[in-house]
């Protein structure tokens, strides 16, 4: 019996032992600063694949060849939508830079959330911005809408581009910069979407967070939810910090309320707007695929979803969209490695868009993760050479692709 007893208590010492090792490794991953280590197969390449200057060049004069050269709008689909630009009559040239969601964007500047209303499933600082910047009410919104948009791409690109630069090496800088730009669904960020300008903030966010002068990331963290449904979940990385890290906590105090009041924030501007702070949640329903959490005690039929093609880019079965979520999920792999805690920023941000909405536009909400980002620049900078440059030609063609179809007004994501 005696036996047996002393048996047993070295079983339940021998998992506590365990348990407390396992933690102690895991809260040690969480505390590690942000590794550029290449891989031990990893092929070190003393130039750059492809100047990323040259790149945007490229990508310059195929967006504005498109515009002005490719297929007319499809006047019946324009005329057909609520929130087209201009309201009245026919489809002009700027109506080619303001299809689906730009244009979405400035008739909320312009009318605000309404309750029963669609454009309050929208997200508030983008129409914010158009609004109090002037663009929403002028004669040239749509060009402006996209000025605006570049701009922000434009900083948030810049600052990522230094950062890397200055903490690893400049040709590191470039493959990334070149990843973000050859995406497939990275015309969005030249476009009046919210893509840019979630970009940057994030950006601003990465690159200031652990700088001595780190209130930049406490603005940005703020305005981060206020920007895209995905954007609350950035609250995992100062969170996940306080667990593990004993010094410089003010800052993560600051960066973590401050993500909490921008979102409480949102809440805030619905309730005032619409006597209701979940109104965002209930516009939900007039969209194609009505997405929803509870989408997620359904995982059987996310397996459905996934396998039921209908093209290679159609709002309920695109390739493309199914693709980029089976190579998001092989890149926080090599992200546990590069960041622990940046694995559980992407995460949510990854399974959230593919769950609530059915993998609908999974191509084009996804590129704003910029850990992913930083992932598969990474490993494509140690990779084969011809792969990279063979995902460059993948992303150019279909970035050809989408900007034929946003520009005539069919749907591009």
């Amino acid at each position: 019996m005696k036996l047996k007893f002393r048996q047993q208590q070295h079983a339940v010492l021998s998992a506590i032992d365990f348990c407390s090792g396992f933690t102690s490794s895991f809260r040690n991953a969480l505390a590690a600063p942000t590794k550029w280590t290449p891989p031990s197969d990893a092929r070190i390449h003393l130039t750059k694949v492809f100047d990323a200057r040259v790149f945007i060049a490229i990508k310059s004069v195929l967006f504005l060849l498109v515009f002005f050269l490719g297929k007319p709008v499809n006047s019946n689909q324009f005329l057909n939508y609520d929130a087209r630009w201009p309201s009245i009559g026919p489809p002009v040239l700027l109506s080619r830079l303001a299809c689906t969601d730009a244009a979405d964007y400035i008739y909320l500047a312009k009318t605000g959330y309404k309750s029963g209303s669609r454009f309050c499933a929208f997200y508030p600082l983008w129409p914010f911005i158009l609004r109090y910047s002037g663009a929403a009410e002028s004669s040239m919104a749509p060009l402006y809408s996209t000025g605006i948009s570049i701009l922000f791409w434009g900083l948030g690109s810049s600052i990522l581009y230094k950062w890397i630069r200055d903490t690893t090496d400049p040709n590191l800088a470039n493959s990334i910069i070149l990843t973000l730009l050859a995406l497939p669904s990275s015309i969005f960020f030249w476009l009046g979407y919210t893509e840019s300008l979630f970009f940057f903030l994030t950006v601003i966010y990465v690159t200031k967070s652990e700088s001595p002068r780190w209130w930049p990331s406490v603005i940005a963290i703020g305005l981060i939810p206020l920007t895209r449904p995905v954007g609350i979940f950035v609250i995992a990385a100062p969170a996940l910090a306080l667990l593990v890290k004993t010094n410089n906590r003010s800052r993560l105090f600051f960066q973590l309320g401050s993500c909490l009041v921008g979102y409480l924030c949102y809440l805030m501007i619905l309730w005032l707007a619409t006597g209701n702070p979940t109104e965002g949640f209930r516009a939900q329903q007039f969209y194609t695929n009505q997405p929803n959490l509870y989408h997620f005690l359904n995982p059987l039929e996310l397996i459905d979803r996934y396998f039921s093609i209908e093209g290679w880019h159609t709002p309920k079965g695109s390739i493309l969209d199914r693709l980029t979520f089976f190579w998001y999920i092989l890149l926080l792999f090599p992200l546990w490695k590069i960041r622990p805690i940046w694995f559980f920023w992407a995460l949510p941000m990854v399974a959230v868009p593919a769950f609530t909405n059915w993998f609908l536009s999974f191509s084009r909400f996804t590129i704003v993760i910029l850990p992913l980002t930083l992932s598969l620049g990474f490993w494509l900078h140690f990779c084969d050479r011809r792969f990279f440059r063979l995902f460059i030609l993948f992303g150019l063609i279909n970035q050809f692709y989408l900007l034929n179809r946003y520009f005539s007004f069919d749907w591009a994501s």
